[in-house]
């Protein structure tokens, strides 16, 4: 991972800027404007993450490599990053469709490059994590199959549990369909509550 100021992104007409140098077998998964004061959490397939402070990542130009996030082991692979930006809960979702919330105090500020700690159980019965979101009770989850199969559920429907579990029975969005895409949000900038009262 790495931070570079967005001026170093001038506005050009028909010029593609490269954000980051990748190196052969790696691939980018997100790219988020920062403050420079926010806290940055990693998540893996395998159900690991980490939290650090954004200043522990020094800042580069447009074509340096980058800087380690998180230790993997074998196999794993970063699949998520969340900058947090408000007092919330994250949300990981599975391949095959469960959800949990665990406090966001659960996770500990530690240095970047770490091994990180267990942010759920996997297992058979989960699948790997494929996404770690920053929710609040009145978001909303939308999640859709790699069949084209969608499904919206409220976030408040998804029990708060400890950061080092697998989830509970019920809290499964979409239980045994693998994903292939989600999101979590404010509809068109308004919570579940505020839509309800215009009802």
């Amino acid at each position: 991972m790495k931070k570079t100021q967005l001026s170093e992104f001038g506005i050009r007409a028909l010029r593609v800027s490269a954000p980051i140098n990748i190196d052969k077998g790696d691939e980018l998964i997100d790219v988020q404007v920062t403050d420079g004061s926010n806290d940055i959490v990693l998540a893996t397939r395998h159900g690991m993450s980490i939290r650090f402070h954004e200043s522990d990542v020094r800042g580069m130009g447009r074509s340096a490599t980058g800087v380690w996030g998180i230790a993997l082991d074998k196999k794993d692979h970063v699949i998520d990053m969340v900058v947090v930006r408000r007092q919330s809960t994250l949300l990981a979702v599975t391949s095959k469709g469960m959800g949990k919330r665990s406090e966001l105090d659960e996770y500990r500020v530690q240095r970047r490059g770490g091994r990180g700690i267990i942010t759920l159980k996997r297992n058979e019965k989960t699948g790997d994590v494929v996404a770690l979101k920053e929710v609040l009770p009145d978001d909303e989850l939308m999640m859709i199959t790699k069949k084209g199969i969608i499904i919206r559920v409220p976030v408040e429907g998804i029990r708060i549990s400890g950061r080092n579990t697998q989830g509970r029975e019920g809290d499964e969005p979409h239980r045994g369909r693998p994903g292939g895409g989600r999101g979590a949000g404010r509809e068109g900038g308004r919570s579940r509550r505020e839509r309800r009262g215009r009802r």
